[in-house]
């Protein structure tokens, strides 16, 4: 069994509550390598009152039994358990529906996270009136050695701001575990379609209903690396290309991102309709549907960059149409 930090303590009294209240929520599996150290790192946010509320998804490592260990030192952290493993977007949604405080974050297992992280970003919400806010990270490796101070730029992401999600789908910017929002965003997207690949343009598009995403453009933590990640940091050029095209590889995953989160949206959002039917055809039909996508892609050029539109636009006639859950795609609910 993991040893518990001892940097991770009992709390005996309520002296750690000041600031506006937050509910973090950590989906959990197979994670106990990195957990204790993220655990304390959200229990060290500055400023704010935290609760983290972590679910194991069925994990066959110590994950669950360190949790419990840990929240037991610490009665701010709640333990939920899937008793089979049901994937991250239904674990999502189950943590989603714990959500009572005025504001939520996201956060993976194995990162860290500055202590002025949480606090920074409800500074950025409450002064533009938003209902979500993101920010960059700094990459570290499994050590938790500095490989980039920065991750979006060196990577040519640029940031997205606004109340139109349609360009986050093809040029998302907005890491999960960047994202700060508040309560009434977290009602309108526990509900998450579990077809889906990512859930970020998910609550994305939740959020443009309800008010502005906005980018804080500072590291607010540290983006571990390893061999285990969900997802991961891109590498450049020649590795780059030759994990673009294998089997079940980064063209495939991107492909299979795009087109779920394209038929997730578009019933609330007309303009996605004409290109998840496009999405949807094969063969010959696909290639008749060339002409609306590339107008469509280079109606977006603006905000995703020339190169980004142009790289979809010849992927376009490749892409794998995924198999999709049967029954119609669930809304983004506006509120």
């Amino acid at each position: 069994m993991s040893r518990i930090d001892p940097g991770v303590k009992q709390v005996a009294d309520a002296s750690w509550a000041a600031g506006p209240t937050v509910d973090v929520v950590m989906p959990v599996y197979n994670g106990a390598a990195y957990l204790q150290e993220q655990v304390a790192s959200i229990l060290a946010q500055s400023d704010v009152t935290v609760r983290l509320i972590a679910v194991d998804d069925a994990s066959t490592d110590e994950s669950f039994a360190l949790l419990n260990q840990l929240a037991a030192q610490d009665p701010r952290i709640k333990v939920l358990r899937n008793q089979t493993n049901v994937g991250l977007m239904r674990s999502l949604s189950l943590l989603l529906h714990e959500v009572t405080a005025q504001y939520f974050a996201l956060s993976d297992q194995d990162d860290i996270w500055d202590n002025d992280k949480l606090s920074r970003s409800i500074s950025v919400l409450r002064a533009q009136n938003a209902a979500l806010v993101y920010s960059d990270v700094r990459l570290i490796d499994a050590a938790g050695n500095l490989l980039r101070e920065r991750y979006l730029a060196p990577m040519g992401i640029r940031p997205l701001q606004g109340r139109d999600p349609v360009a986050f789908i093809f040029r998302n910017p907005a890491i999960g575990h960047t994202m700060v929002g508040t309560s009434k965003l977290a009602r309108a997207v526990r509900e998450i379609d579990p077809s889906l690949v990512a859930h970020e343009v998910w609550i994305i598009a939740a959020a443009c209903k309800l008010g502005d995403v906005v980018f804080l453009d500072a590291p607010l933590g540290s983006y571990r690396q390893h061999g285990r990640n969900v997802t991961g940091a891109r590498t450049h050029t020649m590795k780059r290309i030759a994990r673009l095209f294998g089997r079940n590889g980064t063209l495939w995953r991107r492909q299979q991102t795009r087109i779920r989160a394209i038929r997730a949206l578009a019933p609330t959002h007309p303009a996605l309709a004409p290109i998840a039917d496009a999405q949807a055809r094969h063969g010959l039909q696909r290639l008749l549907g060339l002409p609306g996508f590339t107008a469509f892609m280079l109606g977006l050029a603006p905000r995703i960059g020339v190169f980004p539109a142009l790289t979809e636009i010849a992927l376009f006639p490749f892409a794998a149409t995924p198999t999709l859950s049967s029954g119609a795609p669930r809304r983004v609910p506006s509120k």
